[in-house]
């Protein structure tokens, strides 16, 4: 069923003249419905709230300040127009509507002109808060604190723009009517959401150049070049939402849509360009005429420029006739949050294997009837298949389902089947658990001739009762069974055996039982209030799984049997008066873990009492033995009983209003504690002042505040050594100290590290105005620990060896309580530096002998290896290929402080076989020398080689030189022919005959001078990027490179520039000029160059051209490199 405000607002979208929001409609929120409510969210993303001033209405004028700062002088003014303005008033305000136009119902309401003038930074705004906005507002309610989007906003019909604003605020001219809106020149930056909701806007326009600019306008569309968290890309910002195109295609080159960038667009289909990465929140929410979208590969939902945001939550909402969504990415981990909540028309949706969690209201409201969950999926979260109330949907969750968590109302009213493989127990049990139930067509329930079963979770039953007809004979002696066929009987349901109290005398529980329901075994008649006689005199446990008993499950008993409860081993955890009035002989827990209110109340309890036995680590409720205890036998759970100098101690959570006179009786010869709503551990510290254990409080807000005895009829605090034959009672006052962490770790340390930085644990108390107080009580030996007020600061010591630690941090707080803080980390062996890049000894045409390398500082040996094979200690190489090029690296070996450094490696070419002779023998060498030089070393490889073999020459400046010249004579004087490898490294082939290589080197400053004429360059540009790298310096750059029609265009004024030439702008013929070596080439912007079949064109206020231009005209080399989608232009020298 679709909801009624989501038709009445989205039937009125599709009309260009109205003016309304979607109540789904949000930016940045997890509920797609809470427009409002994004305000705490815009304050941890570091908006700040507006600095303005209203003045006094004059004349319909309103006017005051909308700088960011006092500096700041922008002004804004409101007045009255005369555009026509309907509003179509809703019953709820998000339901309310305007028209441009006069229809059926409307009223025709004053519009309004908003002009901001003046220079600097605008304020960002939180939602609806403008001080244009909250004047409006104040016209119709003088008490009015803010605006409102469907009420005040859409009033604004006309905005201007004068002066030389440099940032438009967030939120600024969200939800106006305006048709369209020119951005100034001087404008460099525009804040989130300062253009969303516009209903009316039908083109962006951008007025001059701005070299500052990131953003820029193409058909009236605001996209945004970014680089941020180490990616760089093109954002669309903002879509016109009336503009009427019906098909768009997002350029190529857009790698994001921004929070709400396309909501409510009117286009029925969009393209997406294959450089598409990434889908914010709400980006197409609300765009009903939308019927298919097939996303690119690669794409994915979130934000490249934000951390921690909702990644593509709303992304599709609204989008009613939305059918059919393709190419879904599969490498997600989450359906965002209500992607496609507010009746989207999908019938249909695969769920990629691989996606572990379905966020919240991602599938409300859909037409989805059928749809399979795929076993990957660990969590679903709130409402995912909610919102329909007519049609049942039915869920498969694949076979092998790893589902953990199951959220609330995931189905709300919708009638709903889910359809599990029995085999997967764990995750029916994560179903069944938050109160689901699933299809068991198909699967029948195992059945005995004694007891009646229920479904209880996967393999899993639950006993009801008995089976009708059943003799009473067989009632007496009751079992029950641990499993039935391979099902484990888990549960004895409420009210289970409340018929048959006065047949069942004993009943062995079984070992995997772990809930007996309350009223289980309650007699009939206790529906009244009363209490009846009863025939059960025997209840035992086999050892098994821990155990809950709910509330009054053996209780309303009364009679005189000899009762007997004895729980085995088995853990226990007792409800609330789970034997009230019942008579007991034999209580045996000897692993009780909670005993609820009451358990063993009322003096009917206690009649026939001779042994209570309850150890274990219990929890024990202040009115869990009241009136009960008169048995021959006491004993309390361990964890409340310590002795003191001899003297036993009992601690009881009680008042001494409330406890029996049987257990005020303990403090006879010893010492009895009353903890008040606290519990004390018997390993724990006693206090040296009173030699008693410190209660910890069972709940939050309150700190221990002394024991008090009394004194002659006043109570007294107990300052000193606590005495025997005294009842000492817990008080407890307001106030707690929190610990921010107990545990702390630290990244892995490497060997040899200097001191680390601390961490820090900060103690608070939650007493408003009292101080937090923190003493330092113990450090293991390898930390360091100290106390500043109430910070701890915690680091590890210097000089430790290599392994893992795990230290301990005692700390005592203002509250008396004892923390350990848990401190982990690990002592790594340490990184080393690698070698210099390996150098040949000699080679010969089978093997290859390396310069060895010495050790190291740390003692590290040298380590060689040949094409990536086992590593070896000889840097001798043999049984070697013939004119084979090998890959040899080098590298420092692992020690056991140290771990083996990075390798260097280069490469070395065995000589070829003697051209005479096919034989083994080779062929005669020939030394290469290097002359002696000045500010700089050369070096060759190899020192002697055959002829036509290859030498490799490398040259290192000194710091603040460069290489000016290399030469190689021959044994006759004659140069040799160099080839450059780079500025630093050259080859030539070896003569007949040794040969002597000399080099020059010259300051930076004075190759400069002498080589500026003949220098080349090398230009870099990446698709998307911004960033332009000259001669492999980095140049940010105002501009990017695109890919249009398969044709990449670059920007032709940084590359002129960066070769030495000129660019000149004549705006009125709309001409470019570029001038260089001596050349002048002229072009008009969107004439074709009819060599290269394009016309250039201006993106962002900078002209373009084919980069085949670029090698025609300006005589450079062009390379393309396309799995980077990089542009390579290079200059001769």
């Amino acid at each position: 069923m679709k909801k009624n405000y989501y038709a009445k607002a989205l039937a009125l979208t599709v009309a260009a003249s109205m003016v309304s929001v979607p109540a789904f409609a949000a930016e940045g929120t997890d509920d797609p419905q809470a427009q409002e409510e994004t305000v705490e969210q815009d304050e941890q993303k570091g908006e700040k709230s507006a600095i303005y001033e209203t003045k006094e209405p004059q004349e319909n004028v309103f006017e005051g300040s909308c700088g960011a700062t006092e500096e700041d002088t922008l002004k804004w003014k409101l007045e009255e127009n005369g555009d026509d303005l309907y509003k179509i008033e809703g019953d709820k305000e998000s339901e309310w509507l305007f028209s441009t136009t006069e229809v059926e119902n409307s009223e025709k309401v004053q519009a309004y002109t908003l002009t901001i003038s003046g220079d600097g930074k605008m304020a960002d705004y939180e939602n609806y808060s403008t001080p244009w906005g909250i004047a409006i507002a104040k016209t119709l309610d003088p008490t009015a604190e803010k605006g409102s989007m469907y009420k005040i906003s859409p009033r604004i019909t006309q905005i201007k723009i004068t002066g030389n604003p440099t940032y438009i605020g967030s939120h600024a001219f969200r939800s106006t009517s305006i048709k369209e809106i020119t951005i100034p020149a001087s404008v460099e930056k525009i804040g989130n959401y300062a253009l969303i909701y516009c209903r009316e806007l039908e083109e962006i326009k951008l007025a001059g150049d701005n070299d500052n600019r990131d953003f820029y306008v193409e058909d009236g569309v605001l996209y945004e070049n970014y680089t941020e968290n180490g990616k760089s890309g093109v954002e669309l910002r903002f879509y016109p939402s009336a503009k009427t195109t019906e098909e768009f295609e997002i350029p190529e080159g857009v790698t994001a849509l921004g929070p709400n960038s396309m909501q409510t667009g009117r286009f029925s289909s969009v393209t997406f360009p294959d450089s598409l990465r990434s889908i914010n929140s709400y980006a197409l929410c609300g765009c009903v005429n939308l019927t298919s979208v097939t996303l690119p590969d690669g794409a994915t939902f979130g934000s490249e420029r934000e951390v921690n945001v909702n990644k593509g939550a709303g992304a599709f909402s609204g989008c009613t006739s939305l059918a059919e969504v393709k190419n879904f990415p599969a490498d997600i981990e989450a359906i965002p949050i209500g992607i496609f909540q507010g009746d989207v028309a999908l019938t249909s949706f695969t769920i990629p294997e691989g996606i572990k969690e379905l966020k919240d209201r991602c599938f409300s409201d859909t037409e989805i009837t059928d749809i399979t969950v795929p076993a990957s999926v660990t969590t679903l979260g709130k409402g995912v298949f909610s919102g329909k109330n007519t049609e049942e949907v039915t869920v498969h969750f694949a076979k092998g389902s790893q589902l953990q968590s199951v959220g609330k109302n995931i189905f709300n009213s919708t009638p709903y089947k889910a359809i599990f493989d029995m085999s997967d127990e764990d995750a029916i049990d994560a179903f069944t658990k938050a109160g689901y139930t699933i299809d068991m067509s198909g699967v029948t329930i195992p059945s005995d001739s004694i007891f009646q079963y229920d479904f209880a979770g996967a393999k899993k039953l639950a006993i009801k009762g008995f089976v009708e007809g059943l003799d009473d004979s067989k009632k007496e002696e009751m079992v029950i069974p641990d499993k039935v066929e391979d099902w484990a009987v888990t549960t004895i349901a409420e009210n289970a055996f409340k018929e048959d109290y006065n047949k069942i005398k004993e009943v062995e529980i079984g070992a995997n039982v772990s809930a007996i329901g309350s009223y289980a075994f309650v007699t009939a008649k206790s529906d009244g209030g009363g209490s009846s006689d009863g025939t059960l005199e025997k209840i035992t446990f086999k050892s098994g799984v821990p155990v809950t008993v709910g509330d009054r499950a053996f209780s309303k008993y009364n009679d005189k049997k000899e009762r007997i409860f004895d729980a085995g081993d088995r853990e226990i955890t007792f409800g609330n008066n789970v034997f009230l009035t019942t008579p007991l002989k034999t209580v045996n827990i000897p692993n009780a873990k909670k005993l609820g209110h009451g358990v063993f109340f009322n003096v009917g309890c206690r009649k026939d009492l001779e042994t209570l036995v309850i150890k274990g680590s219990a929890e024990c409720n202040t009115f869990a033995f009241k009136n009960s205890t008169n048995g021959k036998e006491l004993t309390y759970p361990e964890k409340a009983e310590y002795s003191f100098a001899g003297t036993k101690v009992y601690a009881v959570n009680a008042k001494a209003t409330d406890v029996a006179e049987e257990i005020k009786e303990l403090a006879t010869n010893n010492i009895l504690c009353l903890t008040d709503g606290g519990t004390v551990d018997i390993n724990g510290e006693v206090d040296a002042t009173t030699g008693l254990l410190t209660p910890k409080y069972e709940g939050s807000g309150k700190i221990f505040g002394g024991w008090y005895y009394d004194v002659d009829g006043t109570e007294t605090k107990l300052e000193g050594k606590a005495v025997s034959s005294t009842t000492y009672t817990a008080k407890w006052v307001s106030g707690s100290h929190v610990v921010s962490d107990t545990e702390v770790n630290f990244e892995d340390l490497q060997y040899g590290y200097t001191k680390v930085p601390g961490k820090e644990i900060t103690i608070t108390n939650t007493t408003e105005g009292e101080p937090a107080t923190v003493e330092l009580v113990s450090a293991s030996q390898n930390v360091d620990a100290s106390v500043n007020g109430a910070t701890v600061t915690i680091s590890p010591k210097t000089g430790l060896d290599i392994g893992n630690y795990t230290e301990t941090v005692r700390i005592k707080t203002g509250d008396g309580a004892t923390h350990d803080i848990k401190v982990t980390f690990s002592v790594v062996k340490a990184e080393q530096a690698a070698p210099a890049a390996p150098e040949a000894e000699s080679i010969t045409r089978t093997s290859i002998t390396l310069k060895a390398v010495a050790s190291n500082e740390n003692n590290a040996k040298a380590q060689y290896r040949i094409n990536n094979g086992e590593w070896q200690d000889s840097p001798v190489f043999d049984g070697l290929s013939a004119r084979t090029t090998y890959t040899f690296a080098v590298r420092y070996a692992e020690t056991d402080k140290y771990a083996a450094s990075v390798a260097s490696e280069a490469q070395f070419t065995t000589r070829k076989k003697s051209s005479s002779s096919s034989s083994d023998t080779s062929a005669p060498t020939y030394g290469v020398s290097t002359g002696k030089t000045e500010n700089g070393e050369i070096s060759v490889t190899p020192a002697k080689a055959e002829a036509g073999e290859t030498v490799t020459i490398k040259a290192t400046p000194d710091s603040g030189y460069q290489l000016d010249k290399m030469t190689v004579k021959d044994k006759n004087n004659s140069t040799v022919k160099l080839k450059k490898v780079d500025d630093n490294e050259y080859t030539f082939t070896m003569p007949v005959g040794k040969v002597s290589v000399d080099a020059t080197f010259v300051q930076k400053d004075a190759a400069d001078d002498s080589n500026a004429a003949e220098a080349g360059k090398t230009i870099k540009l990446q698709i998307g990027s911004r960033i332009v790298n000259v001669d492999n310096e980095a140049v940010i750059y105002d501009a990017a490179p695109v890919i249009r029609n398969d044709r990449t265009l670059v920007p032709i004024r940084i590359i002129t520039e960066v070769l030495g030439g000129k660019v000149d702008w004549n705006g009125a013929t709309k001409e470019v000029t570029l001038s260089i070596n001596d050349k002048e080439i002229k072009m008009t912007i969107g004439k074709t160059l009819e060599k290269y079949g394009v016309a250039p064109v201006i993106i962002d206020g900078r002209t373009f051209v084919p980069v085949r231009f670029v090698a025609d005209e300006l005589g450079a080399n062009v390379a393309w490199d396309d799995a980077t989608k990089t542009v390579t232009i290079k200059t001769a020298r």
